[in-house]
């Protein structure tokens, strides 16, 4: 039969018409098992169909719709890119050495992956985020990508925050206050251990 034991549900809820011999679901026509990261089909791991909980239809509205703002925003950050790399060209600095760059093309190919996956998933809708890898693959791309990206921003916004509080207050006097910061979560950690 499979590794994991039949849990058909037959509820309003599970979009279940019955369940077969094996306890697997069959679904109603207008609904499916499939779904990205919380699948009910567990036939790809030898197992049975445990629920029918995703409408295909509305899967497509939404898949489409995450492209269209994906194609926006990629259009923005393109936008964004160039202005900040004339930006850094006319301040005289590398195009590495300055931090909205990185933060606008890592967010540029974090909205390209995602536009990727929903393309992907917009042509054969069985595919699934952890099973088929080109999925895996766009949505782990698209999120480290992301993430990546919002980490790059708020050290640029910290470091730009620091001088600007260094020009304010004098560099030792910053420099003060922030190893007596790092005393307060050092000392517990020393004491605790």
């Amino acid at each position: 039969m499979g590794i994991f034991p039949p849990t058909c549900d037959v509820s309003f809820l599970s979009g279940c018409a019955e369940c077969n011999n094996d306890g697997s679901c069959t679904c109603q026509s207008y609904t499916t098992a499939e779904a990205d990261l919380l699948t009910r089909d567990q036939t790809y791991w030898g197992g049975t169909i445990n629920a029918c909980p995703t409408l295909p239809i509305l899967m497509y509205v939404l898949y489409s719709i995450a492209l269209l703002g994906s194609t926006f925003a990629g259009v923005r950050c393109t936008y964004a890119l160039a202005m900040q790399t004339k930006l850094a060209r006319r301040l005289s600095r590398r195009w590495v050495e300055h931090r909205p760059n990185w933060v606008c093309a890592l967010l540029t190919i974090s909205i390209l992956c995602n536009a990727g996956l929903c393309i992907a998933k917009l042509a054969d809708p069985k595919k699934v985020i952890g099973v088929d890898i080109l999925m895996s693959a766009l949505y782990v791309a698209s999120r480290s990508m992301l993430y990546t990206g919002a980490t790059t921003q708020v050290i640029d916004f910290v470091a730009v925050a620091m001088s600007v509080q260094e020009s304010t207050y004098g560099q030792q006097r910053i420099r003060q206050a922030v190893a007596r910061e790092h005393l307060l979560y050092i000392l517990p950690a020393i004491h605790t251990s």
